[in-house]
C-alpha cells in the first residue's frame, strides 16, 4: 500500500536512487538522489514554469502572442539570410517613432520659450519650469565605464586578453574592454560618450566551457557590435528614456511610494495621475511601440550573432555553446558555485559538473525547449535558435585555441575569484583610509568653543 501510495504521488524528487514509475504513464523511469525525475515517454515533470500572463512595464500580453511573433521573425530570418543587416520595417519604425518623440519636445521647447518670453510672470515662471522638465527628459543616459578593480588587465590575465583580441580580429571589430563577473551570462556593451565596447564574461559560465566552445562565445558576444541592433543607437535608446521620464512625471503614485493605500492622498494622487495621463499619451503611446521594436530587433540580432558564431567557431561548438549556456539552471552548480572558497570555486565547478547526472542536464535541456518566447524577451526560442543554426552550412572554425593556450586559460579563471576579492579588500581598504584622513582634516571644536 505504500509503495501505491508513492507511485501515485506527482512530486518529482526522489532521494532513494531507484527506479520509479511515471504517475501519469505508469511506464518505469530512472530516478536520482536529490535530482528531479521525468518520463521520456509522456513528458511528465517536463513543463516550463511559466504564469499565463508576462507583466512589463508597459504591457502585459499572453505567451501565444509571443509564440506567434517569434515564429514570424524566424521565417523572416531564414528568407533574409544573407541580408540579416539590412534596414528592416520595425527598425525603420522604432526610428520614425523616435523623431515624433523629439519633434514633439521641439514643440513643446519652443512653447516655453513663447512661455518665458511673455510678460506675465505666471507664464514666465511656467515656461522656466517646462524647459527645466525638457532638458531632465531628454538629458541622455550613459552606461557607465566599469571600475578598474572588475576589468582583467592584459599584465595579469594575458592569455584571455589574447584571445579575446585574437577573435575581435576575425570578426574585424575593435578590442573591447574585459570584465569577468560571477553571473552565469556573457554581455556586450558600448558605454561612456565614447562607446566604448565592454564584454562581459561570466566566469562560472566560461569555467565550464572547452577550447572551441569558448571560441564560440567570444565570436557570438562580440558579433553584437556589427549586429546593428537599435537597441544601442543612441537615438532611439534616448527617445526612449525621454518618453519614459514623461510617464513617469504623470505618474504621482510613483513619487511617494511609502503612501497608505487606503489615504485621501492616495485617491488624490490616483486621480491625478489619470488626469496627466491624458496629456502625455502620445509619449506612452510612442513607447510602447518604440519598445516592441527594439524587442523584435534584439531577438533578430541573436540571430545575426548566431551566424557570426558559426562563421568564425564552426556549427557544431556553437550548438554545443547554445547547449551549455542552460547549464545556469542546474541548481547544484549555482549552489556550488556560490559557497566554495575563492580558491577553489574553479576546481569545484568542473568536479559538480561532472558529477552530475547526463539525465539531469538532459531535463534542463528539454524544459529550455519548451519555454515560451516573450514579446518582451530579447532572445529568440531555443527552439528556433536551433533550427536557425541547422539551417546554416557547416562551418570550421577560423579560430583555434591550442591546448597549451587553453591550459594557460584555465589557470587564470582558476586564479581570478581570488584575485578580485584581493582587489575588494584593497578597495574598502583605500575608502576606508580616505574617510580617514578626511575626518583628521577637519579641526575638533575646542572646548572653550
Amino acid at each position: 500500500m505504500q509503495e501505491n501510495k508513492k507511485r501515485s504521488n506527482t512530486t518529482s524528487r526522489y532521494d532513494d536512487g531507484s527506479a520509479h514509475h511515471c504517475p501519469r504513464c505508469g511506464s518505469s523511469i530512472p530516478a536520482y538522489p536529490h535530482y528531479s525525475a521525468w518520463c521520456d515517454i509522456c513528458d511528465w515533470n517536463l513543463q516550463p514554469v511559466a504564469s499565463k500572463t508576462v507583466s512589463g512595464q508597459v504591457f502585459k500580453m499572453p505567451p501565444r502572442i509571443g509564440t506567434f511573433f517569434d515564429e514570424y521573425l524566424f521565417k523572416r530570418v531564414l528568407k533574409m539570410r544573407h541580408r540579416l543587416l539590412r534596414l528592416t520595417f520595425l527598425q525603420i519604425i522604432a526610428l520614425l517613432s523616435s523623431a515624433i518623440v523629439f519633434g514633439i519636445a521641439g514643440l513643446l521647447f519652443w512653447q516655453s520659450a513663447i512661455f518665458i518670453l511673455s510678460e506675465n510672470q505666471a507664464q514666465t515662471l511656467g515656461g522656466v519650469i517646462l524647459f527645466i522638465i525638457l532638458v531632465w527628459s531628454l538629458f541622455p543616459r550613459f552606461d557607465t565605464r566599469p571600475a578598474k578593480r572588475v576589468q582583467t588587465e592584459a599584465d595579469e590575465f594575458p592569455m584571455l586578453n589574447r584571445i579575446v583580441r585574437r577573435v575581435a580580429s576575425a570578426l574585424n571589430t575593435d578590442t573591447p574592454i574585459v570584465m569577468l563577473t560571477e553571473q552565469f551570462t556573457a554581455t556586450y556593451a558600448r558605454v561612456g560618450i565614447g562607446r566604448h565596447p565592454v564584454l562581459g564574461l561570466g566566469h562560472p559560465f566560461l569555467s565550464i566551457l572547452n577550447a572551441k566552445e569558448t571560441v564560440s562565445l567570444l565570436a557570438h558576444e562580440l558579433s553584437h557590435s556589427q549586429d546593428g541592433a537599435i537597441t544601442r543607437s543612441l537615438f532611439v535608446r534616448t527617445a526612449l528614456q525621454t518618453a519614459r521620464r514623461w510617464k513617469w512625471l504623470a505618474s504621482p503614485l510613483l513619487w511617494f511610494r511609502n503612501i497608505n493605500p487606503t489615504s485621501f492622498a492616495h485617491y488624490f494622487l490616483l486621480v491625478l495621475s489619470w488626469f496627466l495621463s491624458l496629456f502625455v499619451l502620445p509619449f506612452t503611446i510612442l513607447e510602447i511601440v518604440i519598445r516592441f521594436c527594439s524587442y523584435q530587433d534584439s531577438q533578430r540580432a541573436e540571430y545575426v550573432a548566431d551566424a557570426s558564431s558559426v562563421q568564425v567557431a564552426g556549427t557544431h561548438d556553437t550548438l554545443s555553446l547554445l547547449r551549455k549556456s542552460y547549464y545556469q539552471h542546474l541548481a547544484a552548480l549555482r549552489i556550488e558555485y556560490s559557497n566554495a572558497p575563492a580558491h577553489i570555486k574553479f576546481d569545484r565547478l568542473q568536479a559538480t559538473l561532472a558529477a552530475i547526472p547526463k539525465r539531469e542536464i538532459e531535463r534542463v535541456w528539454r524544459i529550455a525547449q519548451r519555454q515560451p518566447t516573450l514579446i518582451t524577451g530579447t532572445h529568440p526560442s531555443l527552439q528556433k535558435r536551433i533550427a536557425f543554426l541547422q539551417s546554416l552550412s557547416p562551418q570550421k572554425s577560423l579560430v583555434e585555441i591550442t591546448p597549451r593556450e587553453f591550459e594557460a586559460l584555465q589557470e587564470e579563471l582558476a586564479a581570478w575569484p581570488c584575485v578580485i576579492r584581493k582587489r575588494e579588500r584593497n578597495w574598502h581598504e583605500e575608502l576606508e583610509q580616505e574617510q580617514q584622513d578626511s575626518c583628521e582634516v577637519v579641526p575638533m571644536p575646542s572646548a572653550a568653543d
